[in-house]
């Protein structure tokens, strides 16, 4: 699931997080998943408004748009779609002392995965280098040419040694494989946009 890497890795929040809005006050949420029910009504004064429902690897969330947050995101709402969403936890109107999610902007997941991503960061321990990690690394990102910086952090734990290298020609897309590869292997880490 190559969405998985932009959910576990980028977003800043998990459905799950959300069953508690107070802590996440005031920051922006980043958070992604898939739309598995939507029911769209009116309210008493005629005003059409939404729930949804969007769930991760972490759990689900319902959440419900008014007026023109529900207007203009309505379309993208629809069940089986991947969404990336920017949102705020915000006082709830006419609740004093409530918070609701409020969202900033909607897009689907497959447009923003490669503005999301930057850079990929491997970090490697000198110590656990060889011609095998070497040429089986080199081939499966050779193999994935996109539009990430590539870069290198090799570290020794047994000495403040550590050289950062970054390929000035080279650019990777980041997949589920080479993350897969990278966390298999010990002595090698990963860091996505640092």
């Amino acid at each position: 699931d190559e969405d998985r890497i932009i959910l576990d890795h980028v977003c800043n929040t998990h459905m799950a997080d959300l069953a508690d809005l107070t802590p996440l006050q005031g920051r922006t949420l980043t958070m992604g998943g898939i739309v598995t029910d939507q029911i769209e009504k009116t309210t008493k004064k005629g005003t059409p408004y939404g729930r949804v429902r969007i769930e991760d690897f972490t759990g689900n969330y319902e959440l419900a748009l008014f007026g023109n947050d529900w207007a203009n995101n309505k379309g993208k709402f629809t069940v089986g779609y991947f969404l990336y969403i920017e949102a705020e936890a915000r006082p709830r109107k006419y609740r004093e002392g409530e918070l609701e999610l409020g969202v900033l902007s909607v897009r689907f997941l497959s447009e923003v995965k490669d503005t999301l991503i930057h850079q990929l960061t491997v970090t490697i321990e000198l110590a656990m280098l060889n011609q095998t990690l070497i040429d089986g690394l080199s081939d499966l990102l050779l193999r994935r040419p996109g539009k990430a910086t590539l870069a290198f952090d090799v570290r020794r734990i047994d000495q403040p040694m550590q050289a950062q290298l970054r390929s000035t020609s080279y650019r990777v897309e980041v997949t589920e494989d080479i993350i897969s590869f990278i966390t298999s292997h010990p002595g090698l880490g990963f860091r996505l946009n640092s």
